[in-house]
C-alpha cells in the first residue's frame, strides 16, 4: 500500500565556532563494534531480512520518548530509576507499544526505521530480535556519545555499509549528539542515511541555537564532500532536529537559525549576499521546490523538506503549539528520475497516538501510561522507471 499525501536592518554574521568533525568507519563484514571508540556500532542481527518491495523503500522516523531499559545503570533519568518505580515489566510494555506503532506506519512496516532516545545495544536488540522481528530488520547501527543517557539507531531490512558517527564540538558550549550515517545498499543502488537528533531549546535560546548551527554545517559539510564524490547518490536525512522548517520565520527573520529558506531575508542576515569570506558552505538550506534550490546561497547544500507543502501541522506540540521538528530532508538525487525518487511523506497521527485534542500522548514513566510526545513520520520512495 502506497502512501498518501492528506489533502534589525543590520546583517547579523554567524559566529565563527570549533567544529571538529569526527569520522569514525567500520569496515568489518559483520559490522561489528567500534572497538574502543564508544561511539558507533553496527551489526547483523541474525535475523533473516524481510523481502521488501522491489519498487518502494519506506523509511520511517520517531522520537520514540526515552527508551530505557529495566536494568539500571546510573544514567538514567529520574523517572527511569527503580526507586521511582521503573521496572523491567514497564520496559516490556513499552516494547509491545513500538510494536504496534511501527505496525501501523506502512503495511508490513518500514523498510528503514530510525529512532531517537534509545537507551543502548540492549534496548536496540530487544527491539530487532525481539518485538520488531518479524520485519525482518537484519542489520542495525547506533550512535551514541560515551556515557550518554540515549542514543540514536538504525533499523534496515538492506544491508548497512559504510556506518559512521559525526560529531562537532562548539566553543563555548555543549558536544552535540552525534549523527550517524550509513549506507543502505539496495537492489536499485544506494541510499546513505543519516539520523539525527539535534540539542533542544531548553536552556539558553542562543547557545542552543549555535549548537543546532554546528551539527547543521557538520551535515552539510558531509553532504558535499559525498555530492561530490557521486553526484547521483541518493541521500536521506532522518531525525528530531529540534528546529521548525519555518524556524527562521517564527524567531522573526532576525537571527540565522540552523535550518534556512532560501530568501534574500535569510541571506542579507546570515552575511552571505554580500560576504566576500561567505559561510555558504556550513549552512543548511530547506527548500520546499523540486529539486531543492539555494539560490540566495550560493554554495550551500539544499535539500526538499515535505513539510511546506504537508496538510499535517506538526509531529510535536509545545504548550499548545504545534512544531514541525521532526524531520525527512532529501536531496536533489532523490528528484533525477534514477535510481530512488521521492514519492510521499505522511505523519503518524493514528487514534492511539493522539489524545482527544488530536497532541501526542505522552509517555508517563510513573502511571505507564501514552506512548510519546512525538509522531512518527513516514517517507516513501519510488524506484525511478
Amino acid at each position: 500500500m502506497t502512501l498518501k499525501n492528506k489533502n534589525s536592518n543590520v546583517p547579523f554574521r554567524i559566529p565563527h565556532f570549533t567544529v571538529q568533525l569526527m569520522v569514525l568507519a567500520l569496515a568489518s563484514p559483520l559490522l561489528m563494534a567500534c572497538a574502543g571508540c564508544g561511539l558507533v556500532t553496527g551489526r547483523d542481527t541474525g535475523t533473516k531480512p524481510g523481502a521488501g518491495s522491489a519498487s518502494t523503500l519506506t523509511a520511517a522516523s520517531w522520537n520514540v520518548q526515552a527508551l530505557f531499559d529495566g536494568i539500571e545503570d546510573g544514567t538514567e533519568y529520574d523517572d527511569y530509576g527503580v526507586s521511582s518505580g521503573w521496572s523491567d515489566e514497564k520496559y516490556r510494555v513499552r516494547l509491545e507499544r513500538i510494536g504496534e506503532v511501527v505496525a501501523l506506519m506502512t503495511p508490513g512496516g518500514p523498510d528503514l526505521l530510525a529512532l531517537q532516545e534509545i537507551e543502548n545495544g540492549r534496548v536496540l536488540e530487544g527491539l530487532a530480535k525481539g518485538t520488531l522481528r518479524k520485519y525482518g530488520y537484519g542489520y542495525t547501527a547506533k550512535a551514541a556519545l560515551p556515557g550518554a543517557a540515549l542514543g540514536i539507531v538504525l533499523l534496515s531490512r538492506f544491508p548497512l555499509s559504510r556506518i559512521k558517527a559525526h560529531q562537532a564540538s562548539v566553543r563555548g558550549g555543549e558536544t552535540p549528539r552525534p549523527i550517524l550515517e550509513a549506507r543502505v545498499e539496495t537492489a536499485a543502488g544506494p541510499v546513505l542515511v543519516f539520523v539525527c537528533h539535534w540539542k533542544s531549546k531548553l536552556g539558553d535560546a542562543e547557545q542552543t541555537e549555535a549548537v543546532r548551527t554546528a551539527s547543521a554545517g557538520v551535515l552539510a559539510r558531509r553532504i558535499a564532500e559525498l555530492a561530490q564524490e557521486d553526484p547521483a547518490i541518493d541521500i536521506v536525512v532522518l531525525g528530531d532536529l529540534n528546529e521548525n522548517w519555518d524556524e527562521f520565520e517564527r524567531q522573526g527573520s532576525m537571527l540565522p537559525t540552523a535550518l534556512l529558506p532560501d530568501n534574500p531575508r535569510a541571506a542579507f542576515v546570515t552575511g552571505v549576499a554580500d560576504s566576500a569570506d561567505s559561510y555558504a558552505g556550513n549552512l543548511l538550506v530547506l527548500s520546499p521546490e523540486i529539486p531543492p534550490l539555494a539560490a540566495c546561497f550560493p554554495g550551500a547544500v539544499a535539500l526538499h523538506s515535505p513539510w511546506p507543502n504537508s496538510p499535517w501541522p506538526g509531529s510535536y506540540a509545545y504548550r499548545g503549539a504545534w512544531e514541525t521538528i521532526d524531520h525527512v530532508l532529501l536531496n536533489p538525487a532523490l528528484f533525477d528520475s534514477k535510481g530512488w525518487e521521492y514519492d510521499a511523506f505522511a505523519v503518524l497521527d493514528s487514534p492511539i497516538l493522539v489524545d482527544e485534542n488530536g497532541y501526542p500522548r505522552t509517555y508517563n514513566a510513573r502511571t505507564g501510561s501514552g506512548y510519546s510526545d512525538h509522531l512518527p513520520v513516514v517517507v516513501e520512495l519510488r524506484r525511478a522507471e
